[in-house]
């Protein structure tokens, strides 16, 4: 088994993937630079314990992370641990099967390329993923698994917490799905402003693209539109602009970047 971690601006997920890459356990804990190894082994080596699992099952252990500064914490607890190695995406002995065709690709993610990975590994085609995050992105890839190019979007969490930090007499809200676009006062008013108005931005976003996308490279037909990310499943009964929604594409990716690190070694 796999023990996959994914360090996101936010939380870092923590999941446990078995062939052919399910998703056996999964662990959410919000970010804190200053959380220690020993802070870490006590609140998921209990979970471990809980889930009938021994630290000899896990055969293999990598990171995805965008926030560098938990990089090295996290490898102190796999080797204290687990005494392994944490390999981390990005960093030598681990090769991506997928790389980045825009004019900076140094300056793309490496959460982005293996939630690329694992797109490509789901569909061979060309394809439009929408990544629902701390920022939401929008990123068309070719039918190798390519990157090439897109745009990027305030996330939607970071839209309702940007609402409530610039009016002093408004409440912060969690981002949730309102029962009525109509509100009636100003809680309700603000959920749904957020929701549905985060609704209209990514609808009116994948429009314009695919217009683009089509239109420049001479397509008739368009590529496929698929979501992933925390907050995707948020958005899953109230659009049809999706062709599917795959909340751990980038568990997934990290699943296949495994594999084939393996098959290098044999």
């Amino acid at each position: 088994m796999l023990f996959a971690i994914d360090a996101g601006n936010t939380n870092t997920t923590f999941a446990i993937l078995a062939e052919p890459g399910m998703v056996r356990h999964k662990w959410r804990l919000q970010n804190n630079a200053l959380r220690t190894e020993d802070e870490y082994a006590g609140v998921l080596l209990p979970l471990i314990t809980e889930a009938s699992l021994e630290r000899s099952d896990f055969k293999g252990f990598l990171l995805c992370s965008v926030v560098p500064g938990v990089n090295q914490i996290l490898k102190n607890f796999i080797q204290r641990y687990f005494n392994e190695t944490l390999y981390v995406i990005g960093e030598k002995d681990v090769d991506l099967p997928v790389t980045s065709l825009v004019d900076r690709k140094e300056a793309v993610g490496d959460d982005r390329l293996v939630n690329f990975v694992g797109a490509n590994r789901r569909f061979k085609e060309s394809l439009l993923v929408v990544d629902f995050g701390t920022a939401t992105t929008f990123d068309f890839i070719d039918e190798n698994g390519n990157h090439l190019g897109g745009c990027i979007a305030p996330g939607a969490s970071v839209t309702a917490h940007a609402l409530s930090e610039a009016g002093a007499l408004l409440p912060k809200l969690p981002l949730s799905k309102p029962e009525q676009v109509i509100g009636t006062w100003t809680i309700p008013q603000m959920q749904s402003g957020v929701f549905w108005g985060y609704v209209g931005l990514f609808e009116g976003l994948i429009q314009r693209l695919l217009d683009e996308f089509m239109t420049t490279r001479g397509l008739t037909k368009r590529p496929r539109v698929i979501a992933t990310g925390g907050l995707s499943s948020l958005f899953k009964d109230v659009t049809d602009v999706f062709d599917g929604i795959f909340p751990d594409l980038i568990l997934e990716g990290l699943w296949h970047v495994y594999t084939g690190m393996n098959a290098q070694k044999e």
